[in-house]
């Protein structure tokens, strides 16, 4: 295998807007789509939380003027992540400074429909989008590590307006075209749930030829996390409660498929790792695996925590395994630009083959979230944005 934070006070400001930002949801002219004609050339059709409490509503919005360094995508397919769920119940740090509607949605493939002066790309060009537009001046940034940035310009999705529309404005910086023969909606996957799981797995957890490790949620995230450990020439062990994710993961190459609720036990890990694992993801931020991690890894191995949970206490620090063991307890969010550059190439390339296990019209996003809510979901679910996106949309692996 090669060798692959808190919120700024200014987002939870009404999210002013910076240049190349997305527009605020405060200067979201939006109206419910029941109660003024939708025309097909005037209007944006989104699916938006207007209350924590309701379902997402179908509503229509005047269309974002393009300017100098920006590019409008026209969405074709959205990916749907727990994360965007967590918005829609207003279950993030930040919820009560959301600016109600709201639109979530951060994986996004779609085509370029639209360029501002400056910008170099040409209309058609089908593309990806970053979600984080990042400052480009700070630490982070310097590093090539976006996601770290110290004064993000947009969170796509979170802080700012996202994918569950026809139609965004990005900055140019935000956009990755792909090669015209990928598949869009597994493409849409790559912003998050593939692109999570490869920085977690390649930067974060470092994992390589030979080592045994252990992936803790296999959700969309999850099972990505062990395709990609997989070509990294490593043996997985997959713990979770689903017994279909469970099924999934093993399809995807996992050796040891373990349920929390009876079997995941460091002594059962250890079947697997006599000499402990080199390295546990954890993607599912449930009470208790951040522990189970630390007990089962190796002295010397890693903890990479993906999965968390704004709405309730922090979970208790191992901190005698940190110190005694000298283990490694690293967070991971996201992903970089160049990352995602690479998984793109990955892609086009057949290396990689997202797990996207239904894609369904863009108002079926209650549904969607109604399954998140019950775990009745393997690999990634998909929206069909866009009306071409949407013809054959419905199937269920």
């Amino acid at each position: 295998m090669q060798s692959w934070g808190a919120i700024p006070p200014s987002w939870t400001q009404r999210h002013g807007r910076s240049e190349g930002s997305v527009t605020p949801r405060a200067e979201v002219r939006a109206h419910r789509a029941a109660e003024r004609p939708r025309g097909r050339d005037r209007f944006v059709r989104a699916m938006a939380i207007t209350a924590y409490d309701r379902p997402l509503e179908l509503i229509d919005q005047e269309p974002e003027d393009v300017g100098p360094g920006q590019v409008a995508i026209r969405i074709q397919f959205s990916g749907v992540c727990r994360t965007d769920l967590k918005t829609a119940r207003g279950q993030r740090s930040f919820s009560d400074e959301i600016v109600l509607p709201h639109i979530p949605g951060h994986e996004i493939a779609g085509t370029i429909e639209e360029v501002g002066d400056g910008v170099t790309f040409e209309v058609g060009t089908p593309a990806i989008v970053y979600s984080y537009q990042a400052c480009g001046s700070c630490p982070g940034c310097r590093d090539g590590h976006e996601n770290r940035c110290d004064s993000m310009r947009m969170w796509l999705g979170s802080t700012h307006p996202g994918g569950f529309q026809e139609r965004i404005v990005v900055a140019e910086q935000c956009v990755l075209p792909v090669p015209p023969s990928v598949d869009m909606a597994k493409a849409a996957t790559l912003p998050c749930g593939v692109g999570t799981a490869y920085h977690a797995t390649v930067a974060q957890a470092d994992v390589r030829p030979g080592q045994r490790i252990a992936v803790i949620g296999c959700g969309g995230v999850g099972v990505h996390a062990v395709q990609i450990a997989k070509i990294g020439g490593a043996a997985v062990a997959v713990i979770d409660p689903s017994e279909r994710a469970r099924s999934l993961a093993l399809d995807q190459g996992a050796s040891v498929a373990l349920n929390p609720l009876n079997d995941a036990t460091p002594d059962q890990l250890r079947e697997f790792a006599p000499q402990g694992l080199d390295a546990v993801i954890e993607t599912s931020g449930a009470p208790g695996m951040t522990m189970l991690a630390a007990k089962s890894v190796r002295r010397g191995g890693r903890v990479v925590m993906v999965g968390y949970r704004e709405d309730r206490p922090e979970e208790p620090f191992p901190q005698a395994d940190v110190v005694l063991r000298e283990i490694s307890m690293l967070g991971s969010r996201g992903k970089s630009r160049g990352e995602l550059m690479r998984l793109i190439e990955l892609l086009a390339a057949g290396v990689i083959d997202p797990v996207v296990s239904e894609v369904l019209p863009l108002t079926e996003i209650n549904t969607i979230f109604d399954r998140l809510e019950t775990g009745d979901i393997v690999g990634r679910q998909v929206l069909a944005v866009g009306t071409d996106a949407a013809t054959g949309a419905g199937s269920r692996a």
